[in-house]
């Protein structure tokens, strides 16, 4: 007696497909990168091409950032991780200006910390000095993180392309131009 899985018209999931499935470019389904002006236009599933968009460089590293919009009258928030080609040049320095913007948020911490717990020698006074400076400082260190962590802002959505603003020329010059 046979059993079920001796059946050979028994459908098996993990098979291939028996009707071969035609190759579809991106390009033809509209994915791709490409330039308008001082704007970058990109379909949602494309990348970016490995270079600089600060130098136009051939990129080596990267970073990775997380791009969020929604559309009007729809409050559902779309997010969509890029990653961002960066020269070797660019990263190094990118990466240090974020050390040292920590680093300076540390010692303003420090500072403040300091301040609290020998209140017999700072006094009120010096209390307020050092958490004025430590918000100050707290203040000017994000900004500089944030400016050095954010290449490209977004800056709207057309039917189902992102425009996203901050790239250099000399990158932009590598895309082909948007023709709609």
């Amino acid at each position: 007696m046979a059993s079920s899985h001796d059946d050979p018209q028994r459908l098996n999931p993990y098979a291939p497909s028996a009707i071969p499935q035609p190759l579809v470019p991106l390009a033809d389904r509209g994915i791709g990168v490409w330039r308008d002006g001082p704007d970058i236009v990109m379909h949602p599933e494309a990348t970016l091409p490995r270079y600089c968009v600060v130098t136009g460089e051939p990129a080596r590293f990267g970073y990775f950032l997380r791009i969020a919009w929604s559309r009007p009258l729809d409050i559902t928030p779309r997010s969509l991780g890029l990653y961002i080609p960066l020269s070797a040049q660019v990263h190094y320095h990118c990466r240090n200006r974020r050390w040292q913007s920590g680093a300076c948020f540390l010692a303003a911490c420090a500072i403040a910390a300091l301040a609290l717990i020998r209140t017999d020698i700072a006094g009120a006074v010096g209390i307020a000095v050092a958490l004025s400076l430590w918000l100050v400082v707290s203040v000017l260190a994000l900004f500089d993180y944030v400016q050095y962590s954010q290449f490209l802002y977004f800056a709207s959505v057309e039917g189902d392309y992102l425009r996203l603003k901050g790239a250099d020329q000399r990158f932009l010059q590598r895309l082909p131009e948007w023709n709609v």
